[in-house]
């Protein structure tokens, strides 16, 4: 039986996880955001994150729900803005979804969505002045850790 969350997520563990997905088609990525007011999100709908990985600089989440199997959903990936030291260092994340769904909670559906790290690279990259480093964030059961080289 699938526990369905509402998620607002502030969790700061982390995990190399070693299942990685390829995306071939960079038209599917939805770029990760960054929000001042992290703590007034919520999602809209609730739903599960079934799995998540990373490959290279794109998060794979794959996602279930209710409700019809259209096209119409949206879903953000928003960072907080601090930095919480440590080795690696950490910072919140919350995956929103939002509202469009029709009503019909009968149809489950599962999707895998796909998101761009970049900018987290960026934002990292400005603030640390280096060019690689380590980023742990993640979600309930689903810690993760983005690595990455750009020497």
């Amino acid at each position: 039986m699938a526990t369905r969350f509402v998620f607002i997520i502030l969790f700061t563990a982390f995990s190399a996880n070693p299942s990685l997905a390829s995306v071939s088609n960079s038209e599917n990525l939805i770029k990760a955001t960054f929000s001042n007011n992290f703590e007034k999100l919520k999602s809209k709908k609730e739903f599960e994150i079934l799995s998540a990985s990373i490959s290279g600089d794109t998060l794979v989440i794959l996602i279930s729900a209710s409700g019809h199997a259209d096209s119409d959903r949206s879903y953000s990936l928003v960072f907080g803005r601090e930095w919480m030291e440590s080795y690696p260092v950490r910072i919140r994340s919350i995956l929103l979804m939002g509202d469009s769904l029709k009503d019909d909670a009968s149809l489950y559906f599962e999707e895998r969505k796909y998101f761009d790290l970049r900018p987290l690279k960026y934002e990292y990259k400005k603030a640390y002045r280096i060019e690689y480093g380590k980023i742990g964030f993640g979600f309930p059961e689903h810690p993760l850790l983005y690595e990455f080289d750009d020497r």
